[in-house]
């Protein structure tokens, strides 16, 4: 649907048509409101939802107690839950986290066990059989000790995209493609124009992901609030082609001090999931 030159009411609207936006926009239509998804591209999760290395993390890194390692726990339990009632097609093959020196492993790996353990994820093992190590994964050389989280895994997020928007739409949400919010103002009730068109909601989720900055900034444009400055962080992406995968896990090294998980290998897949299809992600 794209909207037309019309005057439009809603219960609410939901700014970008994301894994976000659109879990958002199934839960407040599940509750009986009149929801509108705007997104400003052709399809759904053409941006942040579909750039990704698709893993669902066990919770492993996360500081005790913060919100990250409370939702990140919860949240791979009940998506897991969704997808097997979805048949969302998801593959819990487990993570190896490596370390490759005596200090790495004493100084880091150990505590980010404990870390884990702390967070909930109780089913963490910490390995230091090297020989059993070779036996998860033959192709690993130099490793130490490693650390196996068996919750961890990879969804298909295209697949769990569509089924999140039909359980939306099937709740009576409505979907509305190549529909950029253009200016916002706020009265007796949120406006926002939207191809030409001003649409008066009682509630606005701004899910617009690398843009929801500049989204909140039109929202409150006429208030002295301004929502944080954004920092990106860019990733890369290495496929191995013409060969079989070396590995059935996914596999990671320590934490990266400077930010990030480091350079890691995923299973990678398009609509299905490819044990021959590696990704190395930097």
């Amino acid at each position: 649907m794209i909207l037309k030159n019309t005057a439009h009411s809603v219960d609410a609207v939901v700014i970008g048509a994301g894994v976000i936006g659109l879990a958002v926009a199934r839960s407040l239509a599940k509750t009986g409101r009149d929801v509108l998804i705007v997104e400003r591209n052709a399809s759904i999760g053409q941006e942040t939802s579909s750039r990704n290395s698709q893993v669902i993390h066990a919770g492993l890194y996360y500081p005790q107690h913060s919100f990250k390692a409370k939702f990140c726990v919860e949240g791979r339990r009940m998506l897991y839950q969704y997808c097997r009632e979805r048949s969302v097609d998801v593959h819990q093959c487990g993570k190896l986290i490596v370390a490759t020196s005596e200090a790495s492993f004493r100084d880091k790996l150990v505590p980010l066990y404990h870390q884990a353990l702390r967070n909930g994820v109780t089913n963490v093992q910490l390995l230091t059989d090297t020989a059993h190590i070779a036996d998860l994964e033959p192709h690993l050389s130099h490793v130490i000790g490693a650390l196996w989280s068996p919750s961890t895994g990879i969804v298909d997020s295209h697949h769990f995209l569509y089924s999140l928007l039909a359980d939306a739409e099937a709740h009576g949400a409505t979907l509305a493609l190549q529909s950029a919010v253009e200016d916002a103002r706020i009265t007796n009730s949120v406006e926002l124009q939207v191809g030409g068109t001003w649409i008066a909601c009682r509630n606005v989720v701004n899910a617009a992901g690398l843009w929801a900055d500049r989204v909140a900034s039109m929202l409150h444009q006429n208030h002295f609030w301004r929502p944080p400055k954004q920092y990106y962080c860019k990733g890369n992406y290495f496929r191995l082609q013409g060969q079989t995968s070396p590995f059935s896990r996914l596999v990671y090294p320590l934490p990266d001090e400077r930010g990030g998980l480091g350079v890691h290998a995923t299973l990678g897949k398009c609509t299905h999931f490819d044990a021959s299809c590696t990704y190395i992600m930097q």
